[in-house]
């Protein structure tokens, strides 16, 4: 999922900052230093793997309060973007899948990428709130982000308790899902028979209705995510980002 709108805004501000306080400057020891880091990282080359010189209060807050989160609810939202393009289509025919094995598990990892999201975006207002609960800001702050806790657990809690009903099993069904397993084992049993042909064709038919009505909910779902995303952003955005730069708490002394 493309950043959009507010979630663009913030999404800038906190990169533009990491970039600014991650990298070295150039023709410093620091920077031959992380070149070389880099490299041994990307080529899976013998050597150091991290920089010597400690990492900067600065540095840890952005990384560990800001980036690192919103880089999960980001992975999360592209996840769950991904899971509506792949439940559309099924590329196993000749590898011997079965089609509702996959549509089913489409439909389980969906709910736990939901599920995820939504303690990360809770998790990520917490890591916020506590952050900052020094600042000369706080009180705005918090009665800010209260609203928001509210807003995403109400928004995504009917997928949080879908996907808690069947953890435990390891598999999410219910009697649509159930009726179209039995179809496509009974059209296998029965294999070329006429009696096989028939509920094999009963079971596409019912199959592509069953992935037309999961598709159609996941785009429609995502159109309420987009929404949500924005809300959630700008909210934070507020109290956050001032010119396009992010805020810090007041009591650093990095300011």
């Amino acid at each position: 999922m493309e950043p959009e709108g507010s979630f663009k805004t913030f999404f800038d501000a906190v990169t533009k900052e990491s970039a600014e306080t991650f990298f070295p400057q150039k023709d410093t020891k620091a920077f031959e230093e992380f070149k070389e880091v880099v490299g041994n990282s990307l080529y899976d080359l013998d050597g150091p793997r991290r920089i010597s010189e400690r990492a900067s209060d600065k540095a840890y807050f952005v990384a560990n309060k800001l980036f690192h989160p919103l880089s999960e609810i980001m992975n999360n939202l592209e996840a769950i973007e991904n899971i509506s393009i792949y439940s559309g289509s099924f590329p196993y025919k000749r590898h011997g899948v079965s089609r509702i094995s996959y549509l089913r598990y489409n439909i389980e990892n969906y709910l736990n990428e939901l599920y995820i999201l939504k303690n990360r975006m809770i998790d990520y207002l917490k890591i916020i709130e506590r952050s900052y609960r020094k600042c000369n800001r706080v009180e705005e702050i918090k009665k800010t982000l209260k609203p928001l806790y509210v807003l995403v657990s109400s928004a995504l809690e009917g997928y949080v308790n879908v996907r808690g009903a069947h953890v435990h099993k390891n598999r999410y069904t219910d009697s649509e899902i159930d009726r179209l397993v039995e179809l496509e084992l009974f059209s296998n049993l029965s294999d070329s028979s006429e009696l096989g042909q028939l509920l094999h064709s009963q079971f596409i038919l019912g199959y592509r209705e069953t992935r037309k009505k999961w598709v159609k909910k996941m785009k429609d779902d995502l159109q309420a995510l987009n929404k949500l995303v924005d809300i959630y952003f700008e909210n934070l955005c507020e109290v956050l980002i001032n010119n396009n730069r992010i805020q810090y708490p007041s009591n650093t002394n990095w300011v």
